[in-house]
């Protein structure tokens, strides 16, 4: 399986429990407010994320697919919540796609140089060698 980056949305729809904001200068909320974020990453060497292990059945039943996995990131790189946003129309292979990812490292997004919380859309691709 292999994977790819796509695009990372920030933190904006309400939680069931907002983190705290980090304590401000005066001043401070206009820039933090308009710098550019920076979008999660996933796709850096160094995080050494281990592609999703093919499941027994699906690679019996010769099955393939491409699942989007939706994944809130954590200001310390750790995925906190995730979804598939999109299904590879086989509940095998999505699962074996959450897995993996619950047990992957993220770059966190930074906003004004401060990490931050943040949405990323991971795509996995489990496609069979002849």
């Amino acid at each position: 399986a292999k994977s790819r980056s796509t695009r990372a949305d920030p933190l904006s729809a309400p939680t069931e429990a907002a983190p705290a904001e980090p304590v401000r200068e005066s001043g401070a909320v206009a820039a933090e407010e308009s710098a550019p974020t920076r979008e999660p990453r996933f796709d850096a060497e160094y995080l050494d994320n281990p592609a999703p292990t093919y499941p027994r059945a699906s690679l019996r039943l010769r099955e393939e697919g491409s699942v989007e996995i939706r994944a809130r990131v954590g200001r310390d790189g750790r995925p906190r919540e995730l979804a598939v946003a999109r299904s590879s129309g086989s509940m095998r292979l999505d699962r074996a796609a959450l897995d993996a990812i619950r047990r992957w490292s993220f770059e966190p997004a930074q906003r004004a140089g401060i990490a931050v919380e943040a949405w990323v859309v991971v795509p996995i691709t489990f496609k069979l060698e002849n």
